[in-house]
């Protein structure tokens, strides 16, 4: 089977878009994240999953903790009523027993000045409280910038001084818990997964290096043996495993595979209840149009900036893979950052009629 691969496109940067990325929210069906949709998977082991249903339309980057009290909740970026920009929310479910869910709205947040919480991670602290780490979206001057806020309820937070960790091109914060007590963030910084460590759950440092590279957006989890296993969006969802948080080998690939219909399957958040595993994960399904012509890709945008947001150094560039030369996958993460117009095709042997097709597209928001 011949195997194309189409290197393409226009990314802007910051908008809610692929993975998560914050920023200015779009006009309703001009950003892809408005058609992502959070789903619930279960697992024995963290190994086999089995899907489960759909918990929220318009929804992205989704978060799930099972807490003391005998409860899942879940959290994820709320796309379903947009207003202007950064008017994304956090919606909010709970259930006793992760199959039967009851949405409670959105969470509110006091503290909070001129930005809105994106990317939604959260903890159980030992007093029962829950702490929930965000991007501030849109990103400040200085870098993008994970804050955390505080919770009694799971409903209504507050916003603690300060921020927890800022550098360069950060996303989707994954928070665990050490044996020893200190606190990990692993996070997707330009594509590649990258970890900060903290002795409080408040200042994080930086560590050294990369956890996965190319691994897009991080769910972690502490396992009973006090490895940490982290899932990573690598052709759909996989599972790597560490003993020390910091050095991972790939423990199984696509525990999560990207579906026959094809799209993009990321964001895992994953845990612990009575009865196995417990994911959320976001499906962006692939978009409408079934049959592109020659020259075409499934989805093509036209490539509208996002509100606010102009010039080359917002364009990424993408790569998307074909069997035909006619419907193409794209990748979840850019080959190239601050890059615009490209225009590449690789085939790795000649299709039956000898032609080569090419396309591009746009993607409002950072991979």
């Amino acid at each position: 089977m011949v195997r194309w691969i189409v290197a393409m496109a226009l990314g802007l940067g910051l908008g809610a878009g692929l993975e998560g990325a914050p920023g200015a929210q779009p006009a309703p069906g001009s950003d892809p994240a408005w058609e992502d949709r959070v789903y619930v998977a279960t697992s024995p082991d963290g190994l086999v999953w089995f899907p489960g249903a759909l918990l929220a339309d318009r929804a992205s980057v989704p978060e799930v903790i099972y807490t003391s009290r005998g409860e899942f909740w879940a959290y994820w970026v709320d796309f379903s009523q947009p207003s202007g920009p950064s008017t994304s929310r956090i919606g909010v479910a709970r259930s006793p027993d992760g199959a039967r869910w009851e949405k409670l709205g959105v969470a509110t947040f006091s503290g909070l000045e001129a930005f809105v919480p994106v990317d939604p991670d959260v903890v159980e602290l030992p007093d029962g409280r829950i702490r929930m780490y965000f991007l501030g979206s849109p990103v400040p001057p200085g870098g993008n910038t994970v804050y955390s806020a505080i919770s009694t309820d799971g409903l209504h937070f507050v916003l603690e001084p300060g921020p927890r960790f800022r550098a360069p091109e950060i996303f989707d914060p994954s928070v665990v818990r050490l044996p020893d007590g200190r606190y990990r963030m692993y996070l997707n910084q330009n594509g590649d997964i990258t970890s900060a460590t903290s002795s409080d759950g408040l200042r994080f440092i930086a560590d050294p290096g990369v956890r996965i590279p190319r691994g897009g957006v991080p769910g972690a989890i502490v396992l009973p043996d006090g490895t940490v296993r982290l899932y990573a969006c690598t052709d759909g969802i996989s599972a790597y495993r560490s003993a020390d948080g910091v050095w991972f080998t790939l423990e199984k690939p696509r525990v999560v595979p990207v579906p026959p219909a094809g799209g993009i399957v990321c964001d895992p958040s994953v845990c612990a209840g009575p009865a196995g595993y417990l994911m959320v994960y976001k499906h962006r399904p692939r978009a409408a149009s079934a049959a592109p012509t020659e020259g075409s890709c499934a989805g093509e945008d036209p490539g509208a900036p996002a509100p606010g947001m102009s010039g080359i150094r917002n364009h990424h560039g993408y790569r998307a893979v074909s069997v035909d030369g006619r419907m193409s996958v794209g990748e979840a993460s850019p080959v190239l950052r601050s890059a615009s117009v490209p225009d590449a095709v690789v085939r790795s042997a000649l299709s039956e009629d000898g032609k080569a097709f090419w396309c591009s597209f746009s993607r409002l928001g950072r991979s």
